[in-house]
């Protein structure tokens, strides 16, 4: 009789182990899934892709500030730009594209951009550097108010 009962609370606990462990495993992938999905898209500083808009007040000029990154010092990049129809650049009322040769320091060089827009209008500014073999295009909307003023959707639970 205590042979039996001793067989049964050893095939119980044989049982538990594996359960145990089946479940152990599965809690920890489940972890580890939850802070691979943190890091990755809630974390400050994991890059977003969002559109860039920008919004100018119609013949206002303003300044458009661009970042570009150097891995390293650069003495011989290719900078060019297109600008959209609606827009102008103070200095060269004749031309939408502009390119030149340029130096860059490592880390973060700004190139600021005095625009006019001439009428309303919504379009790309898109920018190239060229260095080592390599080329960076980047784009930004540009859109025309005639206020200068962007309108935005009013937040969850209020009304227009």
């Amino acid at each position: 009789m205590f042979s039996a009962v001793r067989q049964r609370y050893a095939e119980r606990i044989l049982k538990r182990q594996r359960f145990g462990f089946a479940s152990g495993f599965a809690t920890a992938v489940v972890a580890g899934l939850m802070i691979w999905i943190t890091a990755t898209l809630f974390l400050p500083g994991t890059p977003i892709d969002q559109p860039r808009i920008l919004v100018l007040g119609l013949d206002q000029p303003q300044t458009v500030r661009l970042l570009f990154e150097a891995p390293a010092a650069i003495e011989q990049a290719s900078l060019s730009i297109h600008l959209p129809e609606h827009l102008r650049l103070q200095g060269y009322p004749d031309q939408r594209e502009l390119s030149w040769q340029t130096s860059l320091q490592p880390g973060q060089n700004i190139l600021a951009l005095p625009v006019q827009a001439i009428r309303q209008g919504q379009g790309e500014l898109v920018t190239r550097l060229s260095f080592g073999g390599e080329t960076q295009t980047h784009r930004v909307t540009l859109k025309t108010r005639l206020d200068g003023v962007f309108n935005l959707p009013p937040a969850r639970g209020q009304s227009a």
